[in-house]
């Protein structure tokens, strides 16, 4: 699936682990970030991406409903009741992001697929998730699209406008330079004049 997505033979070893070098084991990341961006659906090659979904954040009753043993931890972190360490603080960090995801992400997996058993459960039926899927379905419908698009649709006008500003300033370049030929033309004569009866003055 990766190396359909467009993603090198690098970054596939990488994902299977199929690197044995020092760089890989003791300085890269075990990510290979072209290879995820090419399964997710995303062009391997650009590091930059559109989600929609990603730019409407749940409210905090509805995240606080998705794991909720995650607010009793950090709770207990944050009064020192457990031993801090980076592990912890990074596994509490990544299940909060978790949980937001978990959210927009079902908006749209709800739409394509109806029919999942996991729609029956009681969080995707409280009156927060209902009203946050139709806030995420407005969201996604009025989104501004990806850069890419919008700069093959104004392309098109751009060109025109580029046209006609490249017209206009040579038309200006052309004038001036006929302006200063006629002024050159008309003066080097008399210059020339007076210049040669300076030099018979001199002689």
């Amino acid at each position: 699936m990766a190396e359909f997505s467009g993603a090198d033979d690098n970054q596939i070893r990488r994902q299977g682990r199929w690197n044995s070098q020092a760089m890989e084991n003791c300085y890269l990341t075990t990510i290979p970030r072209e290879a995820v961006r090419g399964l997710a659906g995303f062009d391997p090659k650009r590091p930059s991406f559109c989600l929609p979904r990603a730019s409407l954040a749940p409210p905090d009753r509805l995240v606080s409903l998705v794991f909720p043993w995650i607010d009793d931890w950090v709770s207990k972190r944050d009064a020192g009741s457990l031993e801090l360490t980076i592990c912890l603080d990074s596994f509490l960090k990544t299940m909060k992001f978790l949980r937001v995801v978990l959210l927009q992400d079902a908006v749209c997996l709800k739409r394509q697929f109806p029919d999942l058993f996991i729609w029956t459960n009681a969080l995707f039926t409280t009156s927060e998730f209902l009203e946050f899927e139709k806030r995420m379905e407005r969201c996604i419908a009025e989104s501004s699209r990806p850069d890419d698009q919008r700069i093959r649709e104004i392309l098109p006008d751009l060109s025109s406008r580029i046209g006609e500003e490249f017209s206009a300033i040579r038309s200006s370049v052309s004038a001036n330079l006929s302006k200063k030929h006629w002024e050159m033309s008309s003066t080097f004569p008399k210059n020339l004049t007076t210049s040669c009866q300076d030099e018979l003055i001199f002689l």
